[in-house]
């Protein structure tokens, strides 16, 4: 709710009493003996003057306006209670050993005034270099072993190549006398066993000629027409030619054997399909090795990785510009610290917040933003500027002491000498708006009366 405006304070009316009038002392010459005293004093009464009905109800009105510029004396209401400042969310960084490490080094003092990105404090792991040091052997002796299978893989790559080059080759054989069986099992031989029966042919016939010379000479030599010599040269040609028509023969029947068994042709082509499947499963298990050997290297480099990112994380960096808090900073100098152990903090200081427990018959008169006035226990004379920040939630609970119920409302004090720190404990009192006195006093007199008897 709005405040009202802040009026001009009156000035209160005095009231001033009449003075009483002082009777003027008797001469000696009419004063009165001692007996006349005694029997002729007047009462107490009758010796004060008589007052003025008109004055009495002057003095009466007088009083009645005095108390009535009173109650309209307009005053400041305020809520609010006992308070522990806390410092502000986002406005803070407490200082954790990443994993547990040494405090080697700690760079800052408690009170110092940092900013965003100075160092802190430098740990220091031992396991955490024994396991960077195991995985950068188990590193490089997977990067060494996948060199040599990437070796032998060129290897069997060149061997394969050879050996299938050599497998089309003997195919290719295989496919010719294949053909060649084909053409002599038809009838039609082909062009080298043709050729050698041509050879046989022609034998044969130079046989036959070599035969009718012989038996000419034989008649010629038994008439004396030609020597024995010439006889014995026919028969001589007639025999030579004989051994090579046998031996035409015997490769005519070698070839036919062969074309008809195709056994050499079939072993070699046998032999080199072997070896080439032999050589791609060799290529394909060294594949298989390479891909683990790949997958292992990646592991290993992901984890240096992260090792060496959990090591240089082991120095702490400033997050936020702030105060450093931290108690016997130099006891935990050496000391070994695990992930929960703070070290130290970083707090800006500048502004700090709390929680006010507010009354619920107070409630109503609290707005987020409303200004708020904070004096702390060390320095009660310092009033510190603040306002409402939020009201995190408007369910009323039982405070701590069950005797009230109260709404939490979390207020954002202004400190910009830095001289209050978190967990300091004071009073803060939020204004809600300017009235008059006798509004205020029948608020509070409302407070105390149970809503059952209103």
């Amino acid at each position: 709710m709005t405040a009202n405006p802040k009026p001009q304070p009156q000035k209160p009316l005095r009231v001033v009493m009449p003075k009483a009038r002082t009777p003027e002392p008797a001469t000696s010459e009419t004063q009165p003996s001692e007996t006349e005293v005694l029997s002729d004093k007047p009462s107490p009464e009758s010796t004060l003057p008589e007052p003025d009905s008109g004055s009495v109800w002057v003095r009466r009105g007088l009083i009645v306006a005095g108390l009535a510029a009173v109650a309209f004396i307009p005053t400041p209401y305020w809520v609010g209670g006992k308070v522990t400042l806390e410092s502000t969310e986002g406005q803070r960084q407490a200082v954790y050993a990443p994993r547990r490490a040494i405090v080697q080094q700690i760079h800052v003092e408690d009170g110092e005034t940092i900013s965003a990105g100075d160092p802190l404090v430098t740990l220091n792991s031992l396991e955490l270099a024994r396991e960077i040091t195991d995985t950068e052997e188990k590193l490089a002796q997977a990067r060494a072993a996948l060199e040599r299978l990437q070796v032998q893989q060129v290897e069997l790559d060149t061997e394969l190549q050879e050996t299938a080059i050599l497998a089309q080759s003997a195919e290719r054989q295989a496919n010719r006398l294949q053909t060649r069986v084909a053409q002599l099992e038809t009838g039609s031989p082909p062009p080298e066993l043709e050729a050698l029966e041509v050879r046989a042919n022609r034998l044969q016939e130079r046989l036959g000629e070599l035969q009718l010379d012989i038996n000419n000479y034989q008649t010629l030599y038994e008439a004396g027409a030609v020597a024995e010599k010439v006889v014995r040269d026919a028969e001589s040609a007639y025999r030579e030619t004989e051994k090579e028509l046998t031996i035409v023969r015997e490769e005519i029947e070698l070839a036919q054997r062969q074309l008809l068994e195709n056994t050499e042709a079939r072993a070699y082509n046998a032999a080199y399909q072997a070896a080439a499947q032999q050589s791609a499963s060799k290529i394909a298990e060294t594949n298989a090795d390479i891909r683990a050997y790949e997958e292992m290297i990646q592991v290993l480099e992901d984890s240096l990785e992260s090792l060496k990112a959990q090591q240089a994380s082991l120095t702490v960096y400033a997050t936020l510009s702030g105060r450093v808090l931290g108690e016997d900073l130099d006891l935990v100098l050496g000391q070994e610290m695990g992930p929960n152990e703070a070290i130290l903090r970083v707090v800006n200081l500048k502004e700090l917040t709390a929680q006010v427990q507010v009354k619920e018959d107070d409630l109503v008169f609290v707005n987020v933003g409303a200004p708020l006035k904070f004096r702390s226990q060390q320095s009660k004379l310092e009033v510190y500027e603040a306002h409402v920040e939020e009201i995190p939630s408007y369910d009323v609970e039982p405070d701590e002491t069950q005797q009230r119920r109260v709404v939490t409302v979390e207020i954002s004090i202004e400190n910009e000498d830095e001289q209050l720190r978190p967990g300091s404990s004071g009073y803060a009192k939020i204004f809600s708006e300017w009235i008059p006195l006798y509004e205020r006093v029948g608020r509070e007199i409302s407070k105390l009366v149970p809503i059952r008897f209103l």
